[in-house]
């Protein structure tokens, strides 16, 4: 028996003193091998800190708010900072918060990774911190910029808001019964609108050959260009040899369909009893005609001139 209770009482002190470690070092991080140091930040104000607010750098907690302090030229805060951790003096620091409901920390963020570094008891310059917006800053911007709306405008552009929109209900029921149908169309055409594009993700994957195409295309290109400037200007030219009056007086081209058309019209009713008699003659006058190869005609001419202007003869002799 009294080994036995030996062995319990034993057991219930290391049980003990195994929650007092882990209470005292993994909770409240009391660990007596940790030193720390301490830092003064000054403030213009506050920012919602408190004691206790965490130090964080580059989002790593290193430390804590251990006072805040009202003075006459604005707050300081005690940091108290552990030492293992090496904080550039140079850092950024900002104090954000956690949450919409507020939570403020102390956030170092480092500029440069070389020193020199936080030291005890140092006094972190002011000009470095970022403070966030208060709600008495965001209230007077937000007062500042009411005060530069009038109004007359305000009312004038209502006003003419209501105007443009009086009397519009029915175009707006048409609108709305547009976009229904609209709205429909695209629905029932989905398997072809998404065959569309999957057939223009395969032409964008064979388009390797356009690059080379434009190069080869573009001299081609300057030259039809050249060519259609020339035709402009030629035809520049010929608009420029005739007044343009001349065309729609006298005996110009509009004068003369004009008198055309009245001779088709006076002299129609006489001929065309002579179509039905006409008609096989052209007919058979069109088959029996032999047909003139042109091109053909070019080429003999052709080759009876040489490059230079000779031409060529050949006489037959009896």
């Amino acid at each position: 028996m009294r080994i036995r209770s030996i062995v319990s009482l034993t057991a219930i002190a290391a049980v003990l003193v195994f929650g007092i470690v882990y209470m005292t070092v993994g909770v409240l991080h009391l660990d007596p091998r940790t030193s720390f140091l301490t830092a003064d930040l000054r403030l213009p104000e506050s920012g919602g800190l408190g004691p206790n607010s965490p130090v964080l750098f580059d989002g790593v907690a290193v430390g804590k708010a251990e006072t805040v302090r009202k003075q006459a030229s604005g707050v300081l805060v005690r940091l108290r900072i552990d030492d293992k951790y090496h904080i550039p003096a140079t850092s950024d620091i900002h104090i954000e918060q956690l949450s919409a409901l507020g939570e403020p920390y102390i956030e170092f963020a480092s500029t440069s990774p070389g020193g020199p570094y936080l030291r005890d008891g140092q006094t972190i310059s002011t000009e470095r911190v970022h403070l966030p917006m208060t709600i008495t800053a965001l209230s007077t911007r937000a007062v500042a910029l009411l005060e530069q709306i009038h109004p007359e405008t305000v009312a004038r552009l209502v006003d003419t808001f209501d105007t443009a929109l009086t009397g519009t209900d029915q175009a707006m029921r048409t609108l709305q019964h547009s976009s229904d149908l609209l709205a429909a169309t695209l629905l029932s055409r989905t398997d072809a609108i998404r065959q569309l594009f999957a057939d223009m993700q395969a032409v964008g994957g064979n388009m390797d050959w356009l690059g080379p195409s434009l190069e080869t295309a573009g001299p081609q290109l300057g030259r039809f260009g050249t060519m259609l400037i020339k035709i402009v200007e030629g035809g520049s030219v010929l608009s420029n040899k005739q007044p343009v009056d001349n065309y729609y007086t006298g005996d110009g081209l509009v004068p003369f369909l004009g008198q055309l058309n009245e001779l088709l019209n006076k002299i129609g009713p006489a001929v065309a009893p002579l179509g039905p008699a006409v008609q096989p003659v052209l007919t058979e006058a069109a088959h029996s005609s032999p047909r003139i190869d042109v091109s053909a005609l070019i080429s003999q001419a052709l080759q009876g001139v040489d490059p230079d202007g000779t031409l060529h003869f050949r006489i037959a002799v009896r």
